[in-house]
């Protein structure tokens, strides 16, 4: 009986949870911002709340991370960002998160780092989200290109014009 009452409660969170993110990605799609948030932190909460899975919680903290940063709260986007990227990193392999998805949460929390002048803090996210692509999808992974282009603009932006070559090149190799 316990067994079935809790397999019924994870179910109907999962069903809630999947309407939440249903309709705040509507949202996104109209630019609707204000409603994608709330309903991306309505997710969040029951992702949270009820225990559902860590790719769930990374998907919730992803779209409200967007959407805040679509509507101008830079520093709650980034708060969220990093709490995503850490619960990524969490699992040696990336396992709770598809790569392009690593790749777009990665890529945005550095830029938020790049806002704020602080290149040191963006290339080791960078280069733990490429070093976990490379595990689980080799180095001609296309989820690789967005990441190797942001190290270009840091190695870039710090003189080494070179290095920076190197990784916009082999971005532009695998983009095609």
């Amino acid at each position: 009986m316990q067994y079935t009452q809790t397999l019924s409660r994870d179910l109907l969170a999962d069903g809630i949870w999947s309407n939440y993110v249903e309709v705040a990605s509507s949202a996104i799609l109209h630019g609707q911002w204000r409603l994608a948030r709330t309903m991306f932190a309505a997710a969040l909460n029951e992702a949270e709340n009820i225990s559902i899975s860590v790719e769930r919680q990374i998907t919730s903290l992803h779209g409200l991370a967007y959407a805040e940063l679509k509507s101008g709260c830079r520093a709650d986007s980034a708060l969220h960002l990093r709490k995503a990227f850490r619960l990524i990193c969490a699992h040696p392999d990336g396992a709770y998160c598809d790569i392009y998805r690593l790749s777009r949460i990665a890529c945005l929390l550095a830029d938020s780092y790049l806002d704020q002048k602080s290149a040191a803090r963006a290339m080791p996210v960078l280069k733990s989200a490429a070093e976990k692509i490379r595990r689980r999808e080799g180095d001609e992974s296309q989820a690789l290109a967005p990441i190797l282009k942001r190290m270009a603009l840091i190695y870039s932006g710090g003189g080494r014009h070179i290095k920076a070559e190197q990784f916009l090149t082999r971005s532009r190799v695998l983009e095609a």
